[in-house]
């Protein structure tokens, strides 16, 4: 089991292990830290490590060191794997283990170490995968988990059965910014959402068309119902959805818009109430025609809001400086 932890610094299937600087040898516990010879290299040709290293105490099976620019650990592999890590951790009732850990100890304050890092050409830099579990983790205490950029190409791509992608935060969950970090959509924690711009929304049309349509602004929150209902010897009544009931905020009342449908001397609405209201003709009328309404409430929760003038602050909430670390 131990020779495994070997394999961290070497392939499974015959990668050697090459030291420069500093040669990797086996660790015990009088050689973990002492000086060795440079320049030694191993060559073999078998399904098995061309170096080995046993520790049966808590240290490294083996180590490697170099104290000036080069690498500590260097695996190459024509056909395989260049470094491969393996754990048998029971996790489930100890600390949990990594196959490969890193970890960036620099003290001079800059940002431009990784504990883990990936390159390629044309390949994907660091691969995670899962079977049952989680394929990539990130955590940071203070700053961001996980920042993705690209040059040339998306900063992420994200795919799921289910769901492609879940943001959770008690304050913005979700922010877009353009590429000054300057915001141009936020969602709260309420599940408001608060956007820079207009909204369009693309519509087909009846010659399979595509072509935009604009979305209304208002000075107050609204809720709308629209109908049509009939006028019998000069009244009707009409009766509001229960849904729509239940929705509307009664302490701010409602607009009624009325538009006849036939010859009238005119129309008004009366007898409003939170069920409904009653249209009659007017000059006392004995009319029969149908009529279309429109009604205009305030939402339950939202009564005396209005529209108003906003500090700065509030329309660029906490947008982080945009930040990338350099290619290596």
């Amino acid at each position: 089991m131990n020779q495994r932890f070997f394999q961290i610094a070497s392939t499974l299937a015959g990668a050697a292990i090459i030291g420069t600087a500093v040669a990797v040898i086996p660790a015990t516990g009088d050689t973990l830290h002492r000086p060795i010879k440079t320049g030694a290299q191993t060559t073999c040709n078998s399904s098995k490590p061309c170096v080995g290293g046993t520790n049966k105490g808590a240290g490294p099976g083996v180590q490697g060191v170099n104290q000036y620019f080069g690498n500590g650990i260097f695996g190459v592999a024509s056909n395989n794997d260049g470094v491969n890590g393996t754990t048998y951790n029971p996790s489930s009732k100890q600390k949990s283990r990594s196959g490969v850990y890193g970890v960036d100890l620099s003290t001079d304050g800059g940002a431009g170490n990784a504990g883990v890092s990936g390159n390629t050409t044309n390949g994907t830099g660091v691969l995670a995968n899962s079977v049952n579990g989680i394929g990539m983790a990130a955590y940071s205490s203070n700053g961001e988990a996980i920042i993705g950029y690209s040059s040339a190409s998306n900063g992420g791509d994200m795919q799921g059965a289910y769901i492609g992608a879940i943001a959770r935060s008690a304050q913005y969950p979700f922010l877009a910014t353009d590429a000054n970090a300057n915001d141009l959509f936020y969602l709260d924690g309420a599940g408001n959402v608060y956007y820079h711009g207009g909204l369009y929304q693309f519509a087909r049309t009846k010659r399979n068309q595509e072509v935009t349509e604009y979305g209304s602004k208002q000075t107050t929150p609204t809720i709308e119902h629209v109908g049509s209902a009939r006028l019998v010897n000069g009244m009707a009544r009409v009766a509001f959805d229960a849904a729509f009931a239940d929705a509307i905020d009664d302490r701010e009342g409602y607009h009624v818009f009325v538009t006849p449908n036939g010859d009238t001397r005119g129309l008004y609405v009366t007898a409003k109430s939170p069920e409904g209201f009653v249209v009659r003709e007017t000059q006392q009328g004995r009319g029969t025609l149908d009529f279309d309404y429109r009604v205009v409430a305030t939402p339950l929760g939202h009564a005396a809001e209005h529209s108003h003038v906003v500090d700065a602050s509030f329309a660029q909430p906490h947008a982080p400086a945009v930040k990338h670390r350099p290619a290596r």
